[in-house]
């Protein structure tokens, strides 16, 4: 009977505590598992778009310089990472309706831990 009462005077969070122990500790090793940090990304992406910018072309052709320069250079920068980099391809492109906005996306990179 005590043992019961015990249980029941538990707070009904108490369980949880353990498994947010396990994910805080997942959390902070989840860094060592990244290819991309957000400084060489940055970086990238400034790269690619001051060429697009320079290059002072139209908005497809513009477009088309951006994504082949951000692949040239994460390729050059990340030799370990795979990439997807034919974005010339449309069966490779994603269509999305989100929120109410339609678009297309061509996704570059995707991982679970980043």
């Amino acid at each position: 009977m005590a043992q019961q009462h015990q249980r029941e005077s538990l707070s009904p969070l108490s369980h949880l505590a353990p498994h947010h122990v396990l994910l805080s500790s997942c959390q902070i090793s989840q860094e060592r598992f990244y290819i991309l940090t957000p400084a060489s990304l940055h970086s990238s992406v400034l790269k690619s778009l001051s060429l697009a910018a320079s290059s002072q072309t139209s908005a497809p052709a513009n477009t088309s310089i951006i994504i082949s320069t951000l692949l040239t250079q994460l390729i050059e920068d990340h030799p370990e990472a795979s990439f997807a980099t034919d974005f010339q391809n449309p069966r490779d492109w994603v269509l999305n309706n989100a929120g109410g906005a339609m678009g297309s996306i061509f996704i570059i990179h995707a991982s679970i831990t980043e």
